[in-house]
């Protein structure tokens, strides 16, 4: 049972775990979510939300995925 990996992994939903995608997914949902976050002051503590498509990281995927490129960084419109 726990020596499961990969999609036979009771917790695998989209394979991506630890990819850059997924780790910038990780870090935007910690600065407008975690109030413990150093930089959440400037984020969520700012008022900053996530859409509700994006708290799932399939959502977040299907639509930066295609445009994703290492080095750029996510920012928000004001």
């Amino acid at each position: 049972m726990y020596n499961k990996k990969g999609k036979e992994h009771s917790r695998y939903k989209h394979g991506q775990f630890g990819t850059p995608l997924y780790s910038k997914w990780m870090a935007m949902k910690r600065r407008c979510l975690n109030k413990n976050e150093k930089s959440y002051p400037r984020y969520g503590g700012r008022g900053i939300k996530i859409c509700d498509k994006w708290l799932n990281f399939q959502g977040f995927a299907e639509d930066m995925g295609p445009t994703f490129k290492q080095g750029l960084s996510l920012e928000r419109i004001d």
